[in-house]
């Protein structure tokens, strides 16, 4: 609650979220009036229920006085936070990540070239050989039980 006393009276105001103050329309009225009759609770314990009561009030008041509140309602309401951010990530350009995308995939490629010369180490010649020959009599095999055969280009 923000407390603003004015000859013998208590001038009582809640604090707008930004919410509220976005959606005020200030038309032909003085935008100070708008803020602060839609921000006035109560006068000395009267409470005020209504903005068209509040701004009755404030049409009441002259211009200095109320540029004055104004500017005193203003000055104690809390500072506004202000959010900032450190350490933001920062994109390469993107020369230099297709580059980088390049290196990894060359890497990726050089891994699985050492990977196929092991295995090609590993199962050699002779062991490809044995595997064609065990094929070929799967085959001839099912030919003989009477399976059609069906050649491929591969």
């Amino acid at each position: 609650m923000i407390e603003v006393k004015l000859l013998h009276y208590i001038f009582q105001f809640r604090r707008l979220s930004w919410r509220e103050e976005f959606i005020l329309k200030f038309g032909r009225e003085d935008p100070r009036k708008v803020i602060l009759s839609t921000a006035l609770d109560n006068i000395s314990g009267l409470k005020i229920s209504t903005v068209d009561e509040a701004m009755r009030i404030f049409c009441t008041i002259p211009e200095a006085v109320l540029r004055r509140i104004y500017i005193i309602y203003r000055y104690k309401l809390p500072k506004t936070r202000i959010f900032s951010t450190r350490d933001l990530y920062k994109a390469p350009e993107p020369s230099v990540y297709v580059g980088k995308i390049q290196q990894f995939e060359d890497q990726r490629e050089e891994a699985l070239d050492v990977l196929h010369s092991q295995m090609e180490s590993t199962f050699g010649r002779k062991e490809l050989r044995e595997q064609r020959e065990l094929e070929s009599e799967i085959l001839k095999k099912s030919e003989k039980r009477g399976a059609v055969r069906k050649e491929t280009n591969e």
